[in-house]
């Protein structure tokens, strides 16, 4: 039997691509508002698509307020477990 996870545990569950394509989209959407440019943009994608866990996501957005969108709310309910 799997025994229950901790919080800090949970942050540490690896990822899959669906995840990963959630923060590609938050990241593009925070670019097009205007609060990161091309490059940061560009940076932290990269770093999102080499993401292994839900805590190397939630710190490419943990910057960066809430968007009207919703989409960086499932990254951050993510990098939340």
């Amino acid at each position: 039997m799997t025994e229950a996870m901790t919080g800090a545990e949970m942050f540490l569950v690896r990822i899959g691509d669906a995840e990963r394509g959630t923060c590609l989209d938050a990241l593009t959407e925070h670019h097009r508002y205007g609060r990161l440019s091309a490059e940061e943009c560009d940076r932290r994608q990269q770093a999102a698509l080499e993401a292994l866990t839900a805590a190397d996501l939630g710190r490419l957005v943990a910057d960066l307020p809430s968007l009207p969108t919703g989409v960086d709310r499932r990254v951050r309910r993510l990098a939340a477990r």
